[in-house]
Formats: structure tokens, sequence, C-alpha cells
């Protein structure tokens, strides 16, 4: 897995919506090949090649940062990468180079927030699925959410066993009721098992057989 030290051009760019579409159009083409068997098309056995697609999406991920530095330069904005902090009221030191202007904003976002269970250094964040080299046989997504049923979409494409487990009634519980019925039982007809009601409480490592 590739390093996870954050790089200019952020998360929709590099590890959000841009890197997630790429993933979904894939998986929407092969769901397509699929459903047209006996209607035009005689080979449907698509699968979506893991490899490939991840080098695929870094294609259009792994030029951002230049690219976006690149642009700051020719808008005359300096940038600067390493650790950051304080030395004054508005003075900050990032290594040897030291700033001091009227206003800092300090812009670092967000980080998962931590499940405090047992076994948590077992858990792939949504960051780190993108990154995955290979993809696992057997995945289990923990939470509901519009983010998980994507990603469990994508790996059913691969023909992986996939399981959420989501501790409400229903998923994606901000949505049309009505709409996510339907979803969920598209989502189990298509092979994912969907467990609801249910805390994750611990984790172990999975052993091979």
């Amino acid at each position: 897995m590739r390093s996870s030290t954050p790089s200019i051009g952020g998360t929709c760019a590099l590890r959000g919506c841009d890197p997630k579409r790429v993933l979904l159009g894939a998986a929407e083409a092969v769901d397509w090949a699929r459903r047209m068997k006996g209607k035009g098309l005689s080979e449907s056995d698509l699968r979506l090649d893991w490899r490939d697609l991840i080098r695929f999406k870094r294609s259009f991920t792994d030029p951002v940062p230049q690219n976006r530095e690149e642009g700051f330069r020719q808008a005359w904005i300096r940038t600067f990468h390493g650790r950051a902090r304080f030395v004054g009221t508005t003075t900050i030191q990032v290594d040897e180079d030291v700033f001091d202007g009227r206003y800092v904003v300090i812009a670092t976002g967000a980080k998962p927030r931590k499940l405090n269970i047992s076994g948590e250094e077992h858990i792939s964040t949504s960051d780190q699925f993108l990154e995955l080299e290979s993809s696992p046989r057997r995945i289990t997504f923990i939470g509901g959410g519009y983010i998980s049923m994507e990603f469990a979409h994508v790996s059913l494409r691969t023909n992986r066993d996939v399981t959420v487990l989501h501790r409400g009634r229903r998923l994606l519980e901000g949505f049309d009721p009505d709409l996510v019925e339907q979803l969920s039982q598209k989502t189990q007809h298509l092979g994912v098992r969907l467990i609801f009601k249910r805390k994750s409480r611990q984790l172990k490592e999975a052993r091979s057989a």
C-alpha cells in the first residue's frame, strides 16, 4: 500500500469524488454488460480487474499534486512541505523557514473517527481502500452509508464475497426510505449480505485456510 502522507490536491481529487468515479464507472460498465446478456450481447461474464483498474485510477490522481503546485506557482503562491509549528502569535516555522502574517488559517482536514474497539488496527479506511494493490477475496464494510454501498457494489463486480455490517435498522438512513428499500433488495439479490442492528465490538485478523 502506498504512503498516506498528505499531498496537495484535496480529498475530492485524490481520495474521494474523482477516483471513486473511475471505480464506479468501471463497475457500471460491467453491470450493464451482465444485464444485456441475451439482449444483444452474447458474452457477459465480465469482471473488474482490480490491478488494472487501480493503475488506471492512478493515471488521474498521481499527476494532481504536481499540477496543482504548478498552478499555485503560476499564481505566485508559494508552497512548503514539512512539519509546521507556531513560534509566535502569527508566526509559523516549517523546518528552517519562518513565516509571519497578519492572519493564519489552519485547514488540516479531518481524520476517520476511531471505533475504540479491540482489533481496530486491522481496519482499512476508505482512503486505503482506494490504494489496495489487490482486492480481498472477502470484505466486510462497517457502516451502511453511501460510501460503503458504493464500494460494496464495486467489490461485488470483482466477484468478491461482500458483507455490509450496519448498526442501524436500514441503509442510508438520511435518504428516501422507498428508494433505499429498493436498493437494499437489489443489493441482496446480487449477493451482498446485509446485516442490520449489529454494532462492531471486536475484530480479529483473518487467517488463510
